[in-house]
């Protein structure tokens, strides 16, 4: 899962980011928080500054692997701070003053001794093996290049390529989509994986494309596999109303980790032979719009009704 930044630096290998700050100045929380503040984000220049960089570097780390959670340290003076990071928001420590008390350490300690699903690493994803890769470049050779991974979808297993860095903030739903190679039938296929939004009502996308070709609804790709994907959710919700946690105006929506694997691969915009087949392909994907919003107002009707 390899990507490096201007400076050689190959984010698909770290671990915990460590930023280093000399001044309380240059703290992007606050240390002590009004009783009518809305939020313990400073809002100075540097502070801001400082948000900017610890948010970056979480988000660069989330992009270029498959992690449910990253940890980060902010050392700011003689004073540190430890940050969990989610598809929800962050949890941010108070200040640990790691010349007299222990946490900073304890934490190291710990982490250094925790299962790698604790550390936040993905355990449906690992490396492909040679044999693996050699069959979906067989396969798709414009599709894979090496370093290659397998991921799991509903027991089924899928060669798909490293993930690549995008300009990304850690919270929402993180989609990714790739070309797959399904090791079962030999075939390639479409594969999507995103942090869908875990509350009452929603259906999970991968439900809605069964709902959809059980209703006859033309132009629909075939949805061969789909499902949540172990108890991957975000915690940093469940944390909002804690008595430890500084009171917020803000929500944080809980995610669910979501995969789903479709067999129709569809071509880019720029390889349509001519404008007739774009016109096409569009009045296509319009028919098959317009007659499942009419499922999904018919079944919000009955829900509604009964």
């Amino acid at each position: 899962m390899a990507h490096e930044d201007l400076t050689g630096h190959n984010s698909s290998a770290s671990d915990v980011y460590i930023e280093f700050k000399g001044k309380p100045e240059e703290d992007a929380f606050l240390t002590e928080v009004p009783p009518d503040s809305p939020s313990f984000l400073a809002v100075k220049k540097k502070p801001v500054s400082t948000s900017g960089q610890i948010t970056s570097y979480a988000a660069l780390q989330l992009e270029s692997q498959y992690r449910t959670h990253v940890f980060s340290v902010l050392i700011v003076g003689d004073y540190a701070r430890l940050i969990r990071w989610d598809r929800s928001g962050a949890v941010v420590t108070a200040p640990i003053y790691y010349r007299r008390q222990p946490e900073l350490f304890d934490f190291f300690t710990r982490y250094d001794q925790a299962e790698r699903t604790v550390r936040g690493y993905d355990d449906s994803v690992r490396n492909a093996t040679p044999s693996e890769t050699g069959k979906a470049i067989a396969a798709a050779p414009k599709a894979f290049s090496a370093p290659l991974l397998i991921v799991t979808v509903m027991q089924r297993q899928y060669v798909i390529n490293s993930p690549v860095a995008r300009p990304y903030t850690p919270p929402g739903r993180a989609t990714r989509t790739s070309i797959a190679y399904d090791l079962e039938r030999d075939c390639i296929v479409f594969f999507k994986d995103s942090w869908r939004i875990d509350c009452a009502g929603i259906v999970p996308e991968g439900d809605v494309y069964h709902i959809l070709e059980s209703n006859r609804v033309p132009n629909i790709p075939h949805c061969s596999a789909s499902g949540d994907v172990g108890e991957h959710r975000t915690q940093m919700n469940r944390y909002t109303n804690a008595s430890w946690a500084v009171k917020s105006s803000h929500s944080f929506t809980p995610h669910r980790h979501h995969r789903l694997i479709l067999d129709h691969v569809g071509e880019k915009l720029d390889k349509f032979r001519c404008s007739k087949e774009m016109v096409f392909a569009i009045k296509a994907a319009l028919s098959g719009v317009y007659l499942a919003a009419i499922l999904a107002y018919c079944a919000c009707m009955l829900t509604n009704r009964f």
